[in-house]
């Protein structure tokens, strides 16, 4: 049978949302690779289930002009269907692996085992929390901040711009909750079963994501940094207490 390659999207949560995709392929016993169309291979770095590859080769499958999830339909659900999977590849349990080693990165950093892991910012300026709402979250829980680039004036464990791309996944991976922007570690989470509260403007429909991502709460503001602290904290407290955390 002849190899597959699908290629995503440059970010980090289109490959996490491809790979259920992936998945619903090699279980049809095909040799399937996953490529983004930036200069990051993500899955090369992600725990997955199953084997990925990432050549390309074989049947090609470009959906890297991107993806739009303002409409109605379940967000794994447009991605099947961009990927011409079907029946839809919905998966009924989280799709990446939260290792047990994850922890010992946790613990590595001088994190408790009961953190928050804050993600603040995400591939656009308009996508981010304030000072203020990092701080309330911090200010109640044991709490790191994660971004791929230094911040200025971040509460908590500022870690943000000193991870590698294998320490972020395990750092978000071994955490109580996460508290994130639209952006990639919020699909990463949701994807590895780490509850998951979403700050977020405009820039998404939330209901396409409820079903797909459990556990996870979303509160939403016309713009994700003026949403207040305190309704933000108590989000957090809603979902750790759905959860049973």
């Amino acid at each position: 049978m002849e190899p597959l390659t699908l290629i995503a999207p440059r970010g980090l949560g289109d490959a996490c949302v491809a790979i259920p995709c992936c998945y619903h392929f090699v279980r049809q016993g095909r040799e399937v690779n996953l490529l983004n169309a930036g200069r990051t291979n993500w899955v090369e770095h992600l725990p997955t289930l199953l084997p990925i590859g990432t050549k390309r080769e074989g049947e090609i499958r470009d959906v890297s002009h991107g993806l739009s999830f303002h409409s109605q339909l379940r967000m794994l659900a447009l991605v099947s269907l961009k990927y011409g999977v079907a029946p839809f590849a919905i998966p009924s349990e989280p799709w990446l692996e939260r290792k047990p080693e994850f922890a010992d990165v946790a613990k590595q950093h001088g994190l408790p085992r009961d953190y928050i892991a804050i993600c603040p910012f995400g591939s656009q300026d308009y996508r981010r929390m304030s000072e203020e709402q990092v701080a309330a979250v911090a200010g109640g829980w044991p709490s790191v901040v994660l971004h791929d680039h230094p911040l200025a004036n971040m509460a908590g464990l500022d870690l943000t711009g000193k991870t590698s791309i294998p320490e972020m996944v395990a750092l978000i991976g071994a955490a109580r909750a996460v508290v994130a922007v639209d952006s990639g570690p919020l699909h990463l989470s949701g994807a590895m079963g780490v509850p998951v509260l979403a700050v977020i403007g405009g820039t998404l429909n939330p209901y396409s994501f409820c079903d797909d991502y459990c556990p996870s709460l979303w509160i939403t503001g016309k713009d994700s940094w003026t949403i207040a602290p305190s309704r933000v904290v108590r989000g957090l407290e809603a979902l750790l207490e759905g959860s049973g955390l």
